[in-house]
């Protein structure tokens, strides 16, 4: 997983337009979702006239857009979009077919709410309003059913409290398999966008509008713990298995490691002496693994999908996760349902163990934004690298918590234009027990965070540390940045080091230690003993 975070191509330009009449083109990749959004929505009239947002009845949807500049203007601007429509006032859209033929002529009630929006200065010029979310309400009107069984939609906007015009969606079609497709305009007909909507993925729904916490940003921190670093070659035996091409993560059963190639598009089952027990074809571009509820989970990057394993027979099942490309990227399991972190899908998807996607929780900023998650009780802790901030979170979907831990690279630090590292951010997390753990890549250090967000604890390891495990005692991460695995004392913050090339995950097995080499397409297994490293 954490290689992919340093290989994987991360751009944004954030440059903002103040000139003439501006064409904007909206790409929008929409998952469906119930609101999280903040409170305190911009009213589209008197406040008495429409139900607050989240306890709005209907269908929902839930995604991200990029507006687009065209000469003379200039700039890049990403955000995100919510949308509820309703028939009759408070009836979601009709899905099967005697349920539209019926709905034909019906009213409808509609809302979207963006965080990015454009609008015209009293100069004729133009400039994305900030502050949001930003709120808009429509009524229209269900048109007649076609034969394929899709049905048009007309929609009206409801003027805001100062008159002006800022957003609009005067037509849409709901298609035969609940996906909506609409028609948005935004500054005055300046901006437009073609929105292709998947129908919702609910989550439990909260009767009560609950205002998004504040980000919590420390005041002061403790002293950083430097610490020496001292070579396990000294006490660790490594020996190397080789033959393993793109070994991108690791597993363990129990019994059998389980290693995801991220080229072959496979997954091997392996003896913990190093013999190959099977190989079994996954989904594409398998990034993330884990062993959940007696099954092997494959989180596949490039087809949006996740593969479960039987550890036994073999046999193999694949799930769609969100639809489209929403690239999963780390796994975590409650006890209950299997949790999915998808970095370009901006979410984080619960998953029950049949394969069928439960819930999704949104997660604001751009890709990569949630990228490592830890379950702590009944608390779900997601990693939001592109943010520089760790997020709590309910089982239930609902935010309770959000804290700083980095910042921007300085400038000239060598770490602000480098291509190739992605996301620079907390990048992995693991829980003690009593507190959370946060690996910081571009600043190379880990801090203990209290389960209340504060900073307890800063030690400086280097080397661009990334997913973090525990294993009672110490903490371990494969550090892309200097090659070699890194052991934590979270007590005294001693760090050891072992040498390995391009190490891409890492896994414990008993008194084994475990990690991948990815570019060396090989295997280290570490076990306490004199210094020696072996090949095999």
């Amino acid at each position: 997983m954490d290689s992919v975070l340093v290989l994987c191509y991360y751009a944004s330009v954030m440059r903002f337009a103040w000139m003439m009449a501006l064409l904007l083109m909206l790409v929008v990749s929409c998952k469906p979702s119930p609101d999280t959004g903040a409170a305190g929505d911009i009213s589209t009239g008197p406040a008495t006239e429409f139900p607050a947002f989240r306890t709005m009845d209907g269908t929902r949807w839930f995604g991200s857009y990029v507006l687009r500049g065209t000469p003379p203007c200039e700039g890049v601007f990403e955000g995100v979009v919510e949308l509820v429509l309703a028939v009759d006032g408070d009836q979601p859209l009709p899905l099967s077919l005697q349920a539209r033929e019926d709905a034909v002529g019906a009213p409808l009630f509609g809302a979207a709410r963006l965080n990015v929006v454009m609008a015209f200065q009293d100069d004729g010029t133009c400039w994305v309003i900030p502050g949001g979310p930003h709120e808009y309400r429509f009524n229209g009107e269900l048109g007649d059913l076609s034969h394929s069984g899709s049905m048009d939609f007309t929609l009206s906007p409801l003027s805001q409290e100062d008159g002006s015009e800022v957003l609009s969606m005067p037509s849409g079609t709901l298609q035969v398999d609940g996906s909506v497709d609409v028609d948005l305009f935004t500054g005055g007909r300046a901006a437009y966008a073609w929105l292709d909507l998947e129908p919702e993925l609910p989550i439990a729904p909260s009767l009560l509008p609950v205002p998004t916490p504040v980000l919590t940003i420390p005041q002061s921190l403790p002293v950083p713990v430097i610490p020496d670093q001292v070579d396990l070659r000294s006490q660790m035996t490594g020996v190397i298995f080789e033959g393993f091409p793109r070994p991108e993560a690791l597993a363990f059963d129990g019994e059998y490691i389980w290693i995801a190639h991220s080229a072959e598009n496979t997954v091997t089952k392996l003896g913990q002496d190093g013999r190959v027990i099977a190989t079994v074809s996954v989904g594409d571009g398998p990034r993330t693994i884990l062993f959940a509820a007696g099954y092997i989970w494959v989180g596949n990057g490039r087809d949006g999908t996740v593969t479960k394993v039987d550890p036994s027979s073999l046999v193999v099942e694949t799930y769609l996760v969100g639809g489209g490309y929403t690239a999963p990227i780390d796994l975590a399991y409650d006890g209950e349902f299997l949790w999915v972190v998808t970095s370009w899908g901006n979410a984080v998807y619960s998953m029950n163990m049949d394969g069928e996607v439960v819930s999704r929780i949104p997660i604001r900023g751009m890709h990569p934004s949630p990228w490592a998650i830890a379950v702590e009780g009944e608390h779900l802790w997601v990693a939001s690298l592109n943010l520089q901030e760790v997020q709590k979170f309910r089982r239930d979907g609902t935010l309770v918590g959000r804290y700083k831990v980095s910042n921007d690279p300085p400038p000239a630090s060598g770490f602000e234009e480098t291509p190739g590292l992605g996301g620079k951010g907390p990048s992995g997390l693991a829980f003690d027990g009593e507190s959370m753990w946060v690996g910081i890549n571009w600043e190379g250090k880990l801090i203990q965070l209290s389960l209340e967000g504060e900073v307890l604890t800063q030690i400086v390891v280097g080397g661009w540390p990334g997913h973090l495990t525990f294993d009672g005692r110490y903490l371990w991460t494969p550090a892309w940045g200097s090659s070699m695995i890194l052991r934590v004392d979270v007590t005294t913050g001693e760090t050891g080091f072992f040498p390995l090339d391009s190490p891409s995950s890492l896994v414990l097995t008993g008194d084994a230690l475990w990690a991948a080499s990815l570019f060396d397409d090989n295997l280290l297994k570490l076990v306490p003993g004199s210094s020696s490293t072996e090949m095999e």
